[in-house]
């Protein structure tokens, strides 16, 4: 996230757009700052991301923006011996065994197709803790296109990330599905108001 805050600075710098970018960098420091220390403390919980269902996905290794938010939420990247995305095979994500696996779609499945995609996994992902425990989350629609493209809304699936990971650290009884998509506003609390949607 720190390469996405120093991006943010120099593209607003090189438009003459510094102090704007500044209170962008300010308001998201800020909300992941209230997300990380509501989440601290929590267990630690094997977490693959993944970008596709294929029985040989394409996941988030080290030295992605996605593995630097697991590490801020008591998330273990089960590939992070990778570097990068990585491609991994079949027999891995049997070995990996995560005990969650979050989806990032953009365009494959819709809110309604949990089922059919639950359906269609591969053996080896039906062999995992995250399957047999029902700790798959499908993120499609809105903020499966938002979670892959790193903006000042990626503080957004931050905070769906947190609330996945770490779903006893948040009062007001907002529950997360086990599919969202355009409606994933209805999920936040501390990114939902600061405007990075408009």
């Amino acid at each position: 996230m720190n390469s996405l805050i120093d991006n943010i600075f120099i593209t607003g710098v090189a438009m003459n757009y510094g102090m704007r970018a500044l209170d962008v960098i300010e308001s998201m420091t800020y909300a992941m700052n209230a997300i990380r220390s509501a989440v601290s403390g929590g267990a630690g919980t094997s977490v693959m991301v993944t970008l596709n269902t294929d029985a040989s996905p394409t996941v988030a290794g080290s030295y992605t923006y996605v593995s630097d938010m697991l590490s801020s939420l008591n998330g273990n990247n089960v590939a992070s011996e990778m570097n990068g995305w990585a491609h991994l095979t079949s027999e891995y994500v049997t070995k990996y065994n995560p005990s969650c696996i979050v989806i990032l779609d953009s365009g494959t499945y819709s809110s309604g197709d949990y089922g059919r995609m639950l359906a269609n996994l591969s053996p080896e992902w039906k062999n995992t803790d995250a399957y047999k425990n029902g700790n798959i989350y499908l993120l499609c629609e809105d903020i499966g296109e938002l979670s892959q493209r790193a903006s000042p809304r990626s503080v957004q699936f931050f905070e769906i990330l947190a609330r996945i990971l770490n779903p006893d650290s948040f009062p007001g009884g907002i529950v997360v599905p086990k599919t969202i998509g355009n409606d994933y506003v209805s999920y936040l609390t501390y990114t939902k108001d600061l405007g990075f949607g408009d």
